[in-house]
């Protein structure tokens, strides 16, 4: 884990990758998405790794935009607002699946069963 802060915020691109992923965590391969930004102002990475492949032995690549049957873009962030707003439909044609949730069903108030929805 590593946290946020004003001085990890402060790189850029090039500093984190090689501070943080490189040195700090070893890393030799990324697999980003087509839009994903980090370092000082986010700067676009997809074109920071296509200089960077060339420089290093590591293997960068970059994921294709990716949209439904009716051309909306699928992204964790549209996924999550589809769920969040009860649009199951489109969060399930994104995911390619069925959305699920899973968890653990722990002993609480009993608040469901006085309403006719026991767990």
């Amino acid at each position: 884990m590593l946290p946020f802060t004003a001085q990890l915020a402060a790189n850029s691109a090039e500093d984190f990758v090689e501070l943080i992923l490189r040195r700090c965590f070893r890393m030799r391969d990324l697999l980003i998405g087509y839009d994903h930004g980090f370092g000082r102002q986010r700067r676009a990475m997809s074109t920071f790794c296509a200089r960077s492949e060339n420089e290093t032995a590591s293997e960068w690549r970059s994921w294709i935009r990716v949209s439904t049957a009716e051309g909306l873009s699928v992204s964790s962030t549209s996924i999550r607002r589809a769920v969040a707003g009860g649009d199951l439909h489109r969060a399930a044609e994104a995911l390619g699946r069925l959305y699920s949730v899973s968890g653990r069903v722990i002993e609480g108030e009993q608040r469901g069963r006085r309403i006719g929805f026991p767990t």
